[in-house]
C-alpha cells in the first residue's frame, strides 16, 4: 500500500466516500428538483448536494492528480462544493441542459479559484518552471523543431529523474493559467477545457462550437502549404529546414509562414473570448442577485470565500486535437494530445491580450 502522502492514496481514499446517492431514481430526482424550485427549502437542497457530491469528488480527483502531493483532494472537494451549491441554486430546469454538464464547469472553476487564491505553488517551483519554458524556447530556435525531453534535460544539466519531476511541477503551475475562463451562468458558455461527466442526451455546445470553428479555420482558412507546415512541424516534428526542402521554400520563409499561422490561430482564440465576454458583461449588469438560503451548505470542511477569476486565454486542447486530427487524418496513435499541447503552447507564448473591457 502506498504511503498516505501519495496522490494515488488520496484519490482512492476519497473515492470510497460519497458513493451512495441520496435520491434513488430519475423520477424521484425530478420531483426533488421541482420541489426545490417551488419552495427553495434547505432540506431538499441538501439532498441535491448529497446526490451530486460524486461530481465534486470526480472533478477534485481529476485536478488533484495533476498537483503535488501537498495539495489534499479533500480540500479541493471543500472548495468544489461552493460550485455545486451555486449550480443548484442557479440551474434552470427548462433549458434542456443536463445538470451534470452545467455544474461540472462551476465545480471546476470553484476549485481553481481556490487554488489561485491560496497561491499554493512554491516560488522555487515557479522559478524552475520559468527556466524550463526558457530552455524550451531556446532549443526550438536552435533546432528548428520541438525539443525532446532528453535534450531539455541536457540543456538544464539535470538527470532525467529530476527532469521528470520538474515536468510534473511545471504542469501544475500551468494548470491554473490555462484553466481560467469566461463564464456565463445563464447560457452555460464556457471557453476552456471542461472535465464533464458525459451525458447520453446532450453534448457541450461550447466545445462543439470550438471544434467547428478551428476545423473551419484549419481546413478552409489556411492554404495547402500552411496546413502542411502545421502537420509536418507538429506531427512529424520536422525542422523548418526539412519542411522548406519538402515544400521547395526557404527556411526563413517557412519560419515566417509558421509565425503567421500561429498569429491567425491566436486571433481566433481572442475573437472567441471576446464574443463570449460581451454577452457575459451585459448579463452581469442586468442580472439581480439570486436569493440564497441563510443556512450554510453541507460542506465536509469550512468553505473559504472565492475571488472572481481573472480572464485569460482559453485552453482549447480538445478543439485543437480534433482540428489537427482532421487536418492530418492521423490515427489516435499519433499522440494528438501531445501535438495539441505543443501547438497550444506556441500560441500561448504570443501573450494574447484579454478582450477589450475585460479585467487585467
Amino acid at each position: 500500500m502506498p504511503p498516505a502522502s501519495t496522490p494515488g492514496h488520496r484519490i482512492r481514499r476519497v473515492s470510497r466516500e460519497h458513493q451512495g446517492r441520496s435520491i434513488p431514481d430519475a423520477r424521484s430526482l425530478q420531483a426533488a428538483w421541482r420541489h426545490y424550485r417551488r419552495h427553495g427549502d434547505e432540506p431538499t437542497r441538501n439532498r441535491l448536494i448529497e446526490h451530486y457530491l460524486y461530481l465534486v469528488r470526480y472533478t477534485a480527483e481529476r485536478i488533484g492528480a495533476k498537483l503535488p502531493a501537498e495539495v489534499d483532494v479533500d480540500d479541493l472537494m471543500s472548495a468544489g462544493i461552493f460550485g455545486l451549491v451555486d449550480a443548484i441554486d442557479a440551474f434552470d430546469l427548462d433549458r434542456g441542459v443536463k445538470f451534470e454538464t452545467y455544474c461540472a464547469a462551476r465545480i471546476r472553476g470553484a476549485i481553481l479559484d481556490e487554488l489561485r487564491s491560496l497561491d499554493w505553488v512554491p516560488r522555487l517551483v515557479r522559478n524552475r518552471a520559468h527556466k524550463l519554458a526558457e530552455a524550451t524556447r531556446a532549443l526550438e530556435v536552435e533546432l528548428g523543431r520541438v525539443p525532446s525531453e532528453d535534450e531539455l534535460a541536457r540543456r538544464l544539466n539535470i538527470p532525467k529523474s529530476q527532469f521528470d519531476k520538474l515536468l510534473r511541477d511545471a504542469s501544475a503551475v500551468t494548470l491554473l493559467s490555462l484553466s481560467r475562463k469566461y463564464a456565463d451562468p445563464d447560457s452555460q458558455r464556457e471557453v476552456f477545457e471542461i472535465d464533464v461527466v458525459p451525458g447520453e442526451e446532450s453534448a457541450d455546445p461550447v466545445v462543439e462550437a470550438q471544434k467547428r470553428d478551428l476545423k473551419e479555420l484549419i481546413a478552409n482558412g489556411l492554404s495547402r502549404a500552411e496546413r502542411l507546415i502545421i502537420v509536418l512541424y507538429y506531427y512529424e516534428q520536422m525542422t523548418m529546414k526539412q519542411i522548406g526542402q519538402t515544400l521547395d521554400l526557404s527556411e526563413s520563409r517557412v519560419s515566417q509562414m509558421h509565425s503567421a499561422i500561429l498569429e491567425r490561430l491566436r486571433a481566433q482564440l481572442q475573437n472567441t473570448a471576446a464574443r463570449v465576454a460581451a454577452p457575459i458583461a451585459a448579463t452581469e449588469e442586468k442580472a439581480p442577485a439570486s436569493p440564497r438560503s441563510s443556512a450554510p451548505p453541507a460542506c465536509p470542511a469550512p468553505c473559504p470565500p472565492r475571488p472572481a477569476p481573472a480572464p485569460l486565454i482559453a485552453d482549447l486542447k480538445p478543439s485543437l486535437e480534433s482540428a489537427l486530427q482532421a487536418a492530418a487524418k492521423a490515427a489516435p496513435s499519433r499522440d494528438p494530445l501531445g501535438v495539441s499541447d505543443r501547438l497550444l503552447a506556441a500560441i500561448q507564448r504570443l501573450r494574447v491580450p484579454p478582450p477589450p473591457g475585460a479585467p487585467a
